[in-house]
């Protein structure tokens, strides 16, 4: 997790919001990625360019492969439907994550192991978050402060 806070902060001095992922192998870490505010990573557009989707492209071109079987992903926000659906249809079995996404929490209910499916995907993911949750959702905090400042009308 110390890793994925290194990407979300990356994001935070770029001015994306602040998440960063890393999928790991047998302990290894493959890839890493952090959001990113326009296409200028593989030409994705803007809307899916997560950290999850970023991160899981470049490990399916580090490991030459087209799914991430054994692989677990580290985020430090609660994976959105669109990231966790690309999760689970990659098929890696397990995400760990910091924050929960209190304003869209749809994938996980409790703290804690959980688990979710998919029914056109043969493949269930378990689910943990918590994971330096206080890190992750002060970064997060601090980014839609500033957010929210720089967006008021000095002329209202």
């Amino acid at each position: 997790m110390r890793v994925a806070l290194s990407e979300a902060c990356a994001a935070y001095r770029i001015g994306a919001v602040p998440v960063g992922a890393v999928i790991v192998r047998s302990g290894v870490i493959v890839a890493k990625a952090h959001n990113e505010m326009a296409t200028d990573f593989l030409d994705l557009p803007q809307p899916v360019s997560h950290a999850e989707i970023i991160a899981m492209v470049i490990a399916c071109r580090v490991l030459k492969q087209t799914h991430l079987q054994g692989c677990e992903i580290y985020s430090t926000l609660e994976p959105c439907p669109m990231c966790f659906a690309a999760i689970s249809h990659m098929r890696i079995k397990k995400i760990f994550f910091g924050a929960y996404d209190l304003r869209d929490s749809k994938m996980v209910q409790l703290p804690g192991k959980g688990g979710a499916h998919f029914d056109n995907v043969d493949n269930e993911v378990e689910i943990f978050g918590g994971f330096s949750e206080e890190k992750c959702s002060r970064l997060l905090t601090a980014y839609f402060k500033k957010k929210r400042e720089f967006s008021r009308n000095p002329c209202s």
